[in-house]
């Protein structure tokens, strides 16, 4: 397995979609599988310019060990819960963050993966 650790601080995309999931939880499977199959986002992150970040938030490591995460995902576990949780507050999973190269908070809580693919779509299509 991939044993190195990657920090939020080392990814060099544009944007940064932080996914906060439990692999428990059926909805969070569903949108999985959408973010799999979404073409803008899995075009995004073939041309770098987005990075998926997959976060279970959560001790249970056995349960992460077991999940299976799309290609086009860096599957990160919270272990020591470095993810600040004052910057983080999950009301409910699944939900998504969207930040920006300066890690500035576009999309904030965000659990509707049509609101996170339009505002993808306006940051990212040259608007006319």
């Amino acid at each position: 397995g991939d044993k190195t650790t990657h920090h939020l601080y080392d990814l060099d995309s544009d944007l940064i979609l932080v996914y906060f999931n439990n692999p428990d939880c059926e909805s969070c499977e569903t949108v999985k599988q959408r973010l799999a199959e979404n073409k803008l986002i899995n075009r995004l992150v073939n041309n770098k310019k987005l990075t998926v970040l997959a976060i279970y938030p959560y001790e249970d490591q056995k349960l992460w060990k077991k999940a299976k995460y799309p290609k086009m995902m860096i599957n990160g576990w919270n272990q020591s819960q470095q993810i600040e949780y004052e910057l983080y507050d999950l009301p409910t999973l699944p939900c998504f963050y969207l930040l920006n190269k300066e890690h500035k908070v576009l999309l904030k809580n965000e659990g509707s993966l049509n609101k996170v693919e339009a505002t993808l779509k306006s940051l990212t299509m040259p608007s006319n």
